[in-house]
């Protein structure tokens, strides 16, 4: 996971470790899972997106709650949507810019 990050864009970066967390609930290594969840949430920004920032820290806790029950199918399930929202807004299709 780490090889690659130094040159990864920010929503890159975020896409590589969805895909770290989406690898490990595959092999249901749900230490590589909660690493992969810290790291998501160790890189929300409450201050440029704070709405963008709740919402995604309630779907991490929930992801936890979901690790804690092995339920590895369900974790990969929000993973797996994220990752290609994050995909979407990578390649143009969405805007992370703030209205107002």
């Amino acid at each position: 996971m780490e090889q690659g990050i130094r040159t990864a864009s920010s929503v890159g970066l975020l896409i590589r470790v969805f895909d770290f967390a989406i690898a490990a609930c595959a092999a249901k290594d749900s230490g590589k899972v909660s690493k992969a969840l810290t790291v998501l949430e160790q890189g929300l920004d409450p201050h440029a997106f704070p709405e963008l920032a709740r919402s995604l820290s309630a779907i991490y806790r929930y992801c936890r709650t979901l690790l804690e029950k092995q339920a590895f199918g369900e974790v990969a399930h929000f993973l797996v949507a994220l990752r290609d929202t994050f995909t979407k807004v990578k390649a143009g299709n969405l805007s992370t810019r703030k209205e107002g």
